[in-house]
């Protein structure tokens, strides 16, 4: 693993960042990034969920060369895509971003593994973040999740410069949203998991109409109205849980190889 830790006032400048962006570039046509989770569900469907992620071993057996890139840590469809990675023996790289202050390698006590079947962790520092946080009442103990966005985002975007990418939107809560709004600005189409939950069912909501099922869904529809879900339609395309790996894959290869 390749693992950088970069200020976030820095990642445009940084030769390390640099380098990453041309190795992925290199290695990879296309790419699929995952914005969300597999926590706040029901067991059988998180596992449902982590499932899903074989879609990417389907992708190497039709020769696709391609890159994952999501939050590099050893949770849900982070730790999924990692176990993907290692049974197809590396075929793909699979680049993290994510908070420098809450995420290990050493496996230091209150902090998140940094997924090992990674090839690539960005870890981020944005002590402006923490200040402007601050300010709202945010204390450092509740982590720093959602600092590395901006970073995330920017690095995705020179990685994908004129070359196909999705991103898989499922589960996950209000960075999720955040990550949305930053797909919707890169005019990045995105495959949203019906029946994951939190902010993938928000989206749906919003976008079929209908009332969402849980509570989780309910609480986020009104940051996805905002950010204009509705007005960009055409990047959204709904993807139910059940259809399992087979199909995503199916989508995955339409959107990111001519001919799929």
């Amino acid at each position: 693993m390749i693992f950088v830790v970069v200020q976030a006032a820095d990642v445009a400048k940084s030769p390390a960042v640099e380098r990453i962006v041309d190795d992925l570039r290199a290695r990879a046509d296309a790419f699929v990034f995952l914005s969300g989770g597999a926590s706040k569900m029901p067991a059988a469907s998180a596992e449902q969920l982590r499932t899903l992620l074989r879609a990417l071993a389907v992708l190497v057996d039709h020769g696709l060369r391609f890159a994952v890139g999501d939050g590099g840590t050893q949770a849900g469809l982070m730790e999924a895509a990692g176990a993907v990675r290692r049974a197809t023996r590396d075929a793909f790289p699979l680049l993290g971003v994510a908070p420098a202050p809450d995420v290990t390698t050493t496996g230091e006590p209150g902090r998140t593994p940094v997924d090992p079947n990674h090839s690539h962790v960005v870890a981020v520092h944005d002590p402006d973040w923490a200040r402007r946080q601050g300010t709202r009442g945010w204390d450092p103990s509740q982590g720093h999740w959602g600092s590395e966005t901006d970073a995330m985002y920017e690095i995705f975007a020179r990685v994908a410069r004129d070359r196909p990418s999705v991103t898989i939107v499922a589960n996950g809560g209000a960075v999720t949203v955040d990550e949305i709004g930053r797909n919707v600005a890169q005019r990045r189409p995105m495959i949203v998991v019906a029946g994951s939950g939190r902010a993938a069912d928000a989206v749906v909501s919003v976008l079929t109409g209908s009332p969402p099922a849980d509570d989780g869904a309910r609480g986020l529809v009104p940051a996805v109205e905002a950010l204009g879900v509705a007005r960009h339609a055409d990047l959204f395309e709904i993807f139910p849980l059940e259809r399992g790996p087979d199909a995503l894959a199916r989508v995955l290869l339409a959107r990111l190889r001519p001919g799929g």
